[in-house]
């Protein structure tokens, strides 16, 4: 079993510094002042343990975390304070999701346990039991009508949100389980495995099998267009795929193991995570890089433990990172 599972989630903007610009109305309105480096901006703590996936509602004002301590809590971006917890899983919570209308949050842990929660009356309004195993990826397709979960043993399963029954399932190589899960713009599904395999779930069939990485993958980020899969593995590398073909399109070298990986929303900067296990160090750092180059363009810590998952904001300018440490950070990510 794996202590750390990796997450990834989209994130929003939490509140950059403002200016009031002389040629807005009356009203007041503000402008935000691009941030100039790559900055620690705030903490969010409250976890008692491994935070392993956060999401933000399509608005940018309200992020969901789900950790290690089983608890689902969700934040005030704007404020920075925790709002509620939801409580109900008994096993860790190792994936969260927000609906596109940001109304739903979908949780999923451990035992396989899904859950449905509305946003606004902070109640459980349904639960989905199907998986033998862990659940470690969910996404919502566009129309919110139907959710995607992956989990142990290598499935994924779709469910009707409205009649909350099971809908489909696909099966793979049980040592290979999937690990992440994308709708793109068309509707269509895709999964990518821990063997660095791709899917096309919708249609029910194996797209590519890469040549994956000489050590173990540990995360994994669709590019925005859905054309590009990042992964990262132990051997310090990141590797980018064609998704359609499975032909490796660049490797990047970093410093030491990677942990997790996400692109930014116009796809030009790709956020690693990783950590210096050759030193017997236990801190994460994060590496932004170009993602056609691969050239360095700022390098931050402030985590003392490894990174389980990395996101942007919608609008690129903030980075979120969730660590073992139990904490959520939040950087400013400069303009390019």
């Amino acid at each position: 079993m794996r202590e750390y599972p990796l997450r990834c989630a989209l994130l929003a903007l939490w509140g950059a510094p403002y200016v009031v610009l002389g040629a807005l109305p009356r009203c007041g309105l503000a402008a935000p002042i691009p941030p100039r480096e790559t900055k620690e901006i705030a903490t969010l703590s409250g976890h008692s343990s491994c935070v392993y996936w956060v999401a933000f509602t399509p608005d940018g004002t309200t992020l969901v975390s789900g950790a290690l301590d089983s608890k689902v809590k969700l934040w005030d971006v704007g404020r920075g304070k925790l709002v509620a917890t939801l409580e109900g899983h008994t096993t860790p919570v190792e994936s969260v999701a927000f609906s596109h209308d940001g109304q739903t949050v979908a949780s999923a842990d451990r035992d396989g346990n899904i859950r449905l929660w509305d946003v606004a009356n902070r109640r459980q309004t349904a639960s989905f039991r199907g998986h033998t195993g862990e659940v470690v990826s969910l996404a919502f397709s566009r129309d919110g009508r139907t959710l995607a979960s992956a989990g142990y043993p290598a499935t994924v399963k779709l469910w009707d949100v409205a009649s909350k029954k099971e809908l489909s399932a696909l099966t793979g190589e049980a040592r290979f389980w999937w690990n992440s899960l994308a709708y793109d713009k068309q509707g269509k599904l895709f999964a990518v495995d821990l063997s660095v395999t791709l899917w096309d779930v919708s249609a029910r069939k194996k797209l590519a099998a890469t040549e994956g990485h000489d050590l173990q993958a540990m995360g994994f980020g669709f590019s925005p267009d859905r054309t590009t899969l990042a992964s990262g593995g132990t051997d310090g590398l990141v590797k980018l795929w064609d998704v359609a073909t499975g032909k490796k399109l660049a490797t990047f070298t970093l410093p030491d193991q990677v942990t997790c990986v996400a692109f930014s929303p116009d796809g030009r900067t790709l956020a690693v995570g990783w950590t210096a296990a050759k030193t017997m160090k236990i801190d994460g750092s994060i590496t932004m890089v170009d993602a056609v180059t691969g050239k360095e363009i700022a390098t931050v810590t402030g985590h003392t433990r490894a990174l389980c998952c990395l996101a942007f904001s919608p609008d690129g300018r903030t980075l979120a990172s969730a660590s073992v440490d139990s904490t959520i950070k939040l950087w400013s990510v400069p303009a390019r």
